[in-house]
């Protein structure tokens, strides 16, 4: 099991020519920490001077997650998700304003019981 990572990720629209340059682009910054049971992970976004903010989605795909969750909630909030059992993975999509940082910690409520729980802090 991996105990931290970290990526980023370049967006334009595709169409461009010079976008970084021209500050019509997007980079996704994220990392993730596991630690005591808890994965803790941190979306950031630096955009250029010329791209606009704005609300999107992310999906994040959880892995190593042993059973089935038998739901997935987030600040209270019950999500839809996948579940994939041959690789042991959960999927969500999450909205996210892209104007803030983005911080979930996830965790198995329950003492290791069926529900994922998710909080946000920023």
């Amino acid at each position: 099991s991996v105990g931290a990572s970290s990526g980023e990720l370049y967006d334009d629209d595709g169409k461009t020519p010079d976008a970084y340059a021209k500050g019509q682009f997007e980079l996704m910054h994220f990392a993730a920490q596991h630690n005591a049971g808890k994965l803790t992970i941190t979306l950031k976004a630096e955009r250029g001077a010329h791209h606009p903010a704005g609300q999107g989605k992310v999906a994040l795909v959880l892995h190593e997650v042993a059973a089935k969750p038998c739901k997935l909630t987030v600040d209270g909030r019950v999500l839809p998700f996948a579940w994939d059992a041959e690789h042991k993975a959960v999927a969500v999509k999450l909205s996210w304003d892209r104007k803030q940082a983005r911080t979930l910690v996830f965790g198995m409520a329950d003492g290791g019981g069926c529900t994922i729980l998710a909080t946000n802090r920023k």
